[in-house]
């Protein structure tokens, strides 16, 4: 269009297939309330726990059931407002992300097209960059157009996080395996740094959607490795309503977001805890068979039941140090079991009080690495 909107054929988009049956959370829909009953003992049995998740579980846990697929066609070349699409970078559940060139200048960028009717996530990244304006470690927003379905945001360039699990060597080659660790505890220290700044103040954010695949390793002219977090599509401030529905990654949401839809900038440590865990060991998290078989309802309730608990991983805690003491000396090995566990622990009070106190405690473990990789150089 002349206008520069995106072109959208008249009518209704189709609606996306129903979900999957799923069994109800409560059989007395009148008991449903959003604010779950105190947390129970660690005494009781299985049963009894999933009992009282049954109470407290929010109703709604399929975000994306409800909204209807956009009917718009994105290729390399249509031209959206004063850019060009080039090629797609990512599609996620309401927008898809394509690097783009703006028509007059040739400068690259990235752009966020929204693909589901009426779906606010867009409104609300855009708002949150504005507001993140100027803030290390964060992408920043060229031209928000979300009215228009689409914002546009600086094209950062690098590879996210997820890359390195590549380049994770075996837990028997001791020297690249401790150098490779060091690398990861690196990049979450910085994440870490970029998070305290983010979350301080009365008008602190929340990311809430942390994972390996939205923290970007930027080359600066340096070549060291610039951190920066991208997509914001459901952070909240500190002082705005909780969400009434789950939203995020399930493999990285906190206890207190399954079931108090808590928003608090501790949620954010955990989540980078439970990446933390992924770079060095890549073993799988227990609830991921459920979410393969699409049976997020079970997913939900055996992911709340264990991290309520402080289980958040696969492995138990003796289990983490007897695999990280293969690839390093036992001291590093338990400083960064202690690390993770403290990072993913269930009970908010005995988790870090901040991501600057989270920080200061990954550091001494990077210097103890460098050192004793070093001397064996």
């Amino acid at each position: 269009m002349a206008d520069g909107s995106i072109d959208r054929p008249n009518g209704v988009g189709r609606r996306l297939p129903p979900p999957p049956p799923r069994a109800p959370i409560n059989t007395k829909p009148a008991q449903h309330r959003s604010v779950p009953p105190p947390l129970p003992p660690e005494a009781l049995s299985t049963g009894d726990l999933l009992d009282w998740l049954a109470q407290g579980l929010p109703v709604e846990i399929h975000p994306d059931d409800v909204t209807e697929i956009i009917p718009i066609v994105l290729a390399a070349g249509k031209k959206i407002g004063n850019y060009e699409l080039v090629r797609k970078l990512g599609i996620g559940g309401c927008a898809e992300v394509w690097e783009a060139k703006n028509i007059e200048t040739d400068e690259p960028v990235a752009i966020k097209i929204n693909i589901r009717k009426d779906d606010k996530h867009l409104f609300r990244e855009q708002g949150v960059l504005e507001g993140l304006a100027g803030k290390k470690g964060t992408v920043r927003l060229i031209e928000g157009m979300a009215e228009d379905g689409y914002i546009v945001m600086e094209l950062v360039k690098g590879r996210s996080l997820d890359s390195l699990l590549a380049q994770r060597p075996a837990l028997e080659d001791r020297i690249n395996y401790q150098r490779y660790t060091a690398r990861c505890l690196a990049a979450v220290a910085r994440v870490l740094h970029i998070l305290q700044d983010i979350h301080s103040g009365q008008n602190g954010i929340v990311h809430g959607d942390l994972s390996l695949d939205n923290i970007f390793l930027r080359e600066n002219a340096k070549g060291e490795g610039e951190v920066v977090i991208i997509d914001w599509g459901i952070a909240y401030g500190l002082n705005e309503t909780p969400p009434s529905k789950i939203d995020g990654k399930l493999q990285y949401l906190a206890p207190e977001r399954l079931m108090e839809m808590k928003i608090d900038p501790r949620s954010d440590i955990y989540a980078l805890g439970c990446m933390l865990y992924t770079l060095l060991l890549n073993i799988p998290f227990p609830e991921e068979d459920a979410i393969a078989e699409q049976n997020l309802q079970e997913a939900v309730k055996l992911v709340t039941m264990k991290r309520v608990l402080g289980q958040a991983f696969s492995l138990k805690e003796y289990q983490i140090r007897e695999q990280l003491r293969l690839g390093m000396g036992n001291e590093v090995a338990d400083s960064v079991t202690n690390l993770l566990i403290k990072m993913t622990t269930g009970k908010l009070k005995n988790r870090f009080a901040d991501a600057l106190e989270a920080a200061q405690a990954v550091e001494p473990i990077i210097t103890h690495l460098f050192r004793q990789t070093a001397k064996i150089t």
